[in-house]
């Protein structure tokens, strides 16, 4: 049997030469525009890549390096599955529970919202059980690779964390004043509030932001994803160019 590539090729020699030439304007269009879509999606992940790169490494106890590993943990596993490497673990203050544990799954759930932090919320709000239950995860710390979006910062305001630790900065969406600045006011060793910051939020105004936690891993394994990602579009737009050279 012959290939169906063959048998596009003959097809095409032996049509009307009309034909022949809307057929090789519209291929050579759609590659044009595939061509495009790589270079866009290209400089995209530069520029994402690019925007967790600034931030120091900041003094963190043992046990924040612990969970913030875990939470690497799923940042690597999501990496795995094609999604943006962020990861989160909910853990109990009083007990060291991991309460719930996810990665990013916008890409695996269709679902634009299947960021980590909002999954984990989700998550421990359903293994409490029963109504007005979810309260219990306003008792416990969010740990999450890097800056959440006004998104996530919203439903973590919503929940009554108390307690957010994340490792690296997000330029292009964080809202810990990276992009824009939705947690509470900072406070000094003086207790004194910086007014520049977010007004206190009237159901939470108390939150504890840790940054910068395991820094460099967070990082760097963002970096990696991208860089991996834009080798991948190069590829694709070569054989888009290979494609339009057959035709």
């Amino acid at each position: 049997m012959m290939a169906p590539g063959l048998l596009r090729l003959r097809a095409l020699a032996t049509a009307p030469r009309q034909l022949r030439r809307h057929v090789r304007k519209d291929s050579a269009l759609a590659c044009h525009h595939l061509a495009l879509s790589a270079s866009a999606s290209a400089e995209f992940d530069e520029t994402c890549e690019e925007s967790f790169e600034e931030e120091k490494e900041s003094s963190c106890s043992s046990a924040d390096s612990h969970y913030m590993a875990l939470a690497l943990e799923q940042a690597r596993l999501g990496m795995e599955r094609g999604e943006v490497p962020i990861g989160a673990v909910l853990v109990d203050d009083a007990t060291g529970e991991v309460l719930a544990s996810a990665h990013n799954e916008t890409e695996t759930a269709s679902d634009p919202t299947a960021h980590a932090e909002m999954l984990c919320l989700r998550r421990a709000a359903a293994a409490a059980g029963r109504s007005g239950a979810w309260r219990a995860v306003g008792t416990a710390s969010l740990f999450v690779t890097a800056e959440p979006c006004p998104m996530c910062a919203g439903a973590i305001m919503q929940s009554r964390i108390p307690r957010v630790v994340y490792g690296c900065r997000n330029d292009r969406l964080g809202a810990d004043g990276s992009y824009v600045s939705l947690f509470p006011p900072w406070r000094g060793g003086d207790g004194g509030v910086d007014e520049s910051r977010a007004p206190p939020h009237p159901f939470h105004p108390n939150v504890d932001i840790e940054r910068g936690v395991s820094h460099d891993e967070c990082q760097e394994l963002l970096k990696l994803f991208f860089r991996r990602r834009r080798v991948e579009n190069a590829r694709a737009k070569e054989q888009q160019r290979q494609e339009e050279d057959d035709v």
